[in-house]
């Protein structure tokens, strides 16, 4: 474990961010989409990976046994953050920053409903470790 200091917090890191940021520790080439739409029969989270293949999303349950949400920021779209960011880039990168792919994500999406692209998620943990590095 890294622990760094940033505005007064004592942030740890798991050991994946000890190494120094390398250009392709979150680029592959990105493909999924993530669907999310609200209907009479409640939420729907679906992930296409553009090889014609479609499944829905895992709920990874932590905040929520209720399920996933989104366009705020309780329980339910922490597990949805935190369930996309592990389907994305693994465990310990989600549980590393689902907060605040909550807070920058999740929390601000209609509530009709929403697409995200694997590069902007991608793009978006490339910043999040350059900051916290």
């Amino acid at each position: 474990m890294l622990t760094k200091q940033k505005k007064g917090v004592n942030v740890i890191f798991p050991k994946i961010w000890e190494e120094p940021l390398k250009k392709s520790m979150f680029q592959k080439i990105p493909t999924k989409k993530y669907y999310a739409s609200r209907g009479m029969f409640g939420v729907h989270v679906a992930v296409n990976d553009n090889d014609s293949r479609v499944y829905e999303l895992r709920h990874i349950p932590y905040h929520s046994p209720g399920g996933f949400e989104w366009g705020y920021g309780g329980s339910g779209p922490a597990d949805l953050a935190r369930s996309i960011l592990a389907d994305c880039a693994g465990m310990k990168v989600a549980d590393t920053f689902y907060q605040d792919f909550k807070r920058d994500f999740i929390a601000c999406m209609p509530e009709r409903g929403f697409v995200i692209k694997e590069e902007a998620i991608r793009e978006w943990l490339e910043d999040k470790v350059r900051e916290a590095g």
